[in-house]
Formats: C-alpha cells, structure tokens, sequence
C-alpha cells in the first residue's frame, strides 16, 4: 500500500520535483579532460606544451607546436581547474605575462599556493585563493609586465603544471586572461 501511495504521488507532482537538487559537483563536465573552470563554466584545455625535463635546465622551458599559440582558450577569469584524465598528478599553477615566457619562463613566472581536492577515482580540482584574489593577480602582473607596456598590449596566461603519474612527462596547460582591473 505504501508504494502504491508513492507512485500516485509521483504522477500527480510536477516533473522534476523529485529529482535531487542540483550539487556543485553536476557543474563538472563529464567528458574527461583538462578544464578551467571559470564563472562561465568550464573551459577545455586542449592546447599544452611538453615540459623540457633536462636536469641543468633554468627556469620553466616547455615546447608548444607554433600554430597551438592561437588556439589557446581565454576567459575573462579562473577559479578552479579540474582534471579528470587518467595518468596525471598535479605539479602546480603559474602565472607568465607574455607569449615569450610559456616557452622559456627563466625566472619570470608569479607560482600560486593551492590544494588539490579529489572528486572521484581519476578526477581532481585544484584550488587556489591566490586565484580568486584579483588584487593578488594584479599585483603579479604589475611584478611580471615589461616596463612602459600598457596593459592592453600584454598577454597574461594562467598555467597548469601536470605530471604523468609514470613520472616521465609533464605538461603545461595555458589558458590567457585579461590583465584584473586595479
């Protein structure tokens, strides 16, 4: 009787209204990859580089294929990246103001403190406050920026730094934005 009551029930509500509300985490994207996740919703990271893993290497060198430079997505800005893609640990965030400095950073690159946060077998998010901090980014853009270059002339990129969990690989995953408003 009380299951008879239950679908009676079910026919006379509205669709939809016994379906669970949604969670933060229904806004991941459930394709596998590399995303950026911004207020927008996420953005895919297709474009990376191969990291230069010489051990007398200076700096952050990777290499990026000359015709990815233009396919690199941009967002207005990123509070998270989520990786769901088997075989990849987390290594980091940086910050690099010009195209120049995703392929040889040397000493010009701004690292941000964050915390990785599982969210399933393979899939992970990393999080950062520096990220959400638009002061904070403005500042490393201002440490980062040649002098007497205006702000609408510079290319600021945000990049994850992943590694293969065999070790052997690492990659970075660059994503541009706009120089914060300060």
């Amino acid at each position: 009787m009380p299951t008879l009551v239950l679908l009676i029930a079910a026919l006379l509500l509205p669709s939809g209204s016994l379906t669970a509300p949604a969670t933060a985490e229904s806004t991941y994207p459930k394709k596998s990859g590399i995303y950026a996740m911004t207020p927008q919703g996420p953005v895919e990271l297709t474009v990376s580089g191969e990291r230069n893993n010489v051990a007398l290497a200076i700096g952050l060198k990777s290499y990026y294929s000359p015709e990815t430079f233009d396919r690199i997505p941009t967002a207005d800005s990123v509070q998270t990246f989520y990786v769901s893609a088997m075989g990849w640990t987390p290594r980091g965030v940086h910050l690099v103001v010009g195209r120049e400095y995703l392929t040889n950073a040397l000493d010009k690159y701004q690292r941000f403190a964050g915390r990785v946060v599982p969210r399933g077998a393979v899939a992970f998010e990393i999080k950062s406050a520096d990220l959400e901090s638009q002061d904070f980014l403005l500042r490393a853009v201002r440490k980062l920026a040649p002098a007497g270059v205006a702000d609408a002339e510079l290319e600021v990129y945000l990049v994850l730094e992943l590694r293969s969990t065999s070790g052997l690989n690492d990659r970075d995953y660059p994503i541009r934005i706009p120089v914060p408003k300060g």
